[in-house]
């Protein structure tokens, strides 16, 4: 499923470890998708998740990716980009900017979305 693009990393650091996330694929395509490794220190070695991807097409949303986090009243918000379903590598209306909430379960990251419905404000 992994292609050979890997880009937009970044990295989070959480009480359960340090961890990677990372774009892979390309981008214009329906496979691109956000996945994480997991870190024991900022230089490696990284140890792929094996629930990955953890953020893919579904719904409205086509290629999410290239994402990055924040954090608000103890919430953890993944920011990212899609494409309408079906509009992959269009200009109108291009990519869009994505927001979901992720949740850690047992230590690890689970993204809730892509949601192609209105959300509360963080």
């Amino acid at each position: 499923m992994w292609g050979a693009v890997v880009e937009g990393a970044f990295l989070w650091r959480r009480p359960e470890g340090l961890f990677l996330f990372y774009a892979a694929n390309a981008y214009d395509r329906p496979s691109y998708a956000e996945g994480y490794a997991v870190r024991d220190s900022p230089a490696g070695p990284c140890r792929k998740a094996p629930g990955n991807p953890i953020l893919a097409s579904a719904g409205g949303a086509s290629g999410p990716g290239h994402a990055s986090m924040v954090e608000k009243d103890g919430r953890t918000w993944l920011l990212y980009h899609a494409w309408p379903a079906g509009q992959e590598g269009g200009v109108d209306p291009g990519r869009q900017l994505w927001l979901d909430e992720v949740v850690w379960t047992d230590g690890r990251p689970v993204v809730r979305g892509p949601t192609d419905t209105p959300q509360p404000l963080p």
